[in-house]
C-alpha cells in the first residue's frame, strides 16, 4: 500500500489550507494577456519578470504549486479511504478482531 506524502500536504494530521483567489479586474486582464503572449512566444523569463513586477496578479492565478498541493491532498485522501475502512458484522458472536470503527450487530 502506498504511503502518505507530505511535500504539500499534512493530511490526515491536518486539514489543508484554504486558499482564496480574487476576481480578475480590467487592469489584471491586460497583465494576464501580456503574460500569455510571453508564454506563447516561449519567453518565460519576461513572463516571470512581469509577474514579479506585479505580485498582486498572483492572487488571481493558481500556479503549479497549487495544483501539486491539490493533487497530493487528493492522493492522501485516497490512501486514507482505502486503509481506514469500516466493516459491519451481522453475527451472534462478536468478531474476533474488530477495529475501532467496525460495527457489530448481534442476533436476537
Amino acid at each position: 500500500m502506498a504511503d502518505y506524502t507530505h511535500e504539500y500536504s499534512n493530511f490526515p494530521s491536518a486539514v489543508m489550507d484554504k486558499k482564496t483567489y480574487r476576481n480578475v479586474t480590467n487592469s489584471d486582464a491586460v497583465l494576464i494577456e501580456k503574460i500569455k503572449e510571453y508564454q506563447k512566444d516561449k519567453d518565460y523569463i519576461s513572463a516571470a519578470k512581469l509577474i514579479n513586477a506585479n505580485p498582486s496578479i498572483k492572487q488571481c492565478m493558481p500556479d503549479c504549486a497549487d495544483f501539486n498541493a491539490l493533487n497530493e491532498e487528493i492522493r492522501n485522501a485516497e490512501i486514507y479511504a482505502k486503509t481506514i475502512k469500516q466493516s459491519v458484522f451481522y453475527m451472534e458472536d462478536q468478531p474476533s478482531t474488530p477495529n475501532n470503527s467496525d460495527v457489530w450487530i448481534g442476533g436476537m
